[in-house]
C-alpha cells in the first residue's frame, strides 16, 4: 500500500471510527433520557393516577426504536470497517477484535451487564404493566367496579408490553455474521466494478 493510499485509508478509517464513537455517545444519552423520563412518569403515576403507567409505553417504544436504529448504524459501520479496511491491512484491527471468538468469550464472562444494556425498555415496560395491572386488580377488589373501559385499558397495556418485548428482542438479535457476508459480497462487487472501469 503506497503512502498516499494509506493516508487516505487512514483518514476514512478515523472518520468511520469517530462516527461509531459519536453514535455510541448519542445512544448512551438516549438510554439516560429514557430512564429519566420513565422515573418522572412513574412518580407521577404513583402520586396521581395508575393510568399514567400506560403513558410510559408511549415513551418507551419510540426510545427503543431509536436506540435500535443507532445500534444498527454502529453494526453497519463496524462491519464495513472490518471488510474494507481490516481485511486489507494489519494496521487496522479494532473492529475485528469485537468479533474475534476469544474476545467474545471473554466479553460474555467479564463484559458489561447484558441485563441492563439490552433489556432496559422491556424491564421498564414490565414494571409499568405490573403496576398498572396491580392497581387495576386492587381497585376492582376494593370497589368491585371493573368496567369495559378498564378491560380496554388492560388490552392496550398487554399489546404495548408485547410490542416493547418484540422491539427489544430485535435489538438483541446478533446478525453481525450475516451482515459480514452481505458486506463481503458487496466488496466483491466493488472490486469487479473497479476492474471493469480500468
Amino acid at each position: 500500500m503506497n503512502k498516499e493510499k494509506f493516508k487516505t485509508s487512514n483518514e476514512e478509517y478515523t472518520a468511520l471510527r469517530n462516527e461509531i464513537v459519536s453514535t455510541l455517545e448519542q445512544q448512551r444519552n438516549m438510554w439516560i433520557a429514557m430512564y429519566t423520563i420513565y422515573i418522572a412518569l412513574f412518580a407521577l403515576a404513583v402520586e396521581y393516577s395508575y393510568n399514567l403507567f400506560l403513558v410510559a409505553f408511549i415513551m418507551l417504544i419510540p426510545f427503543q426504536i431509536i436506540i435500535n436504529s443507532q445500534n444498527w448504524s454502529i453494526q453497519k459501520i463496524s462491519t464495513y470497517i472490518q471488510c474494507f479496511f481490516e481485511y486489507e491491512s494489519i494496521e487496522f484491527h479494532w473492529e475485528g477484535l469485537h468479533t474475534f471468538h476469544v474476545y467474545k468469550d471473554y466479553y460474555r464472562k467479564h463484559g458489561d451487564s447484558k441485563l441492563l444494556n439490552y433489556t432496559g425498555a422491556t424491564q421498564l415496560g414490565i414494571l409499568s404493566y405490573v403496576m398498572f395491572c396491580g392497581n387495576l386488580i386492587y381497585k376492582n377488589y376494593l370497589y368491585r367496579n371493573l368496567n369495559i373501559f378498564d378491560l380496554v385499558l388492560l388490552c392496550i397495556a398487554t399489546a404495548a408490553l408485547i410490542v416493547t418485548i418484540i422491539i427489544n428482542k430485535n435489538f438483541k438479535k446478533e446478525n453481525s455474521e450475516e451482515l459480514k457476508k452481505v458486506m463481503m459480497e458487496y466488496k466483491k462487487y466493488v472490486k469487479t466494478r473497479r476492474e471493469e472501469m480500468k
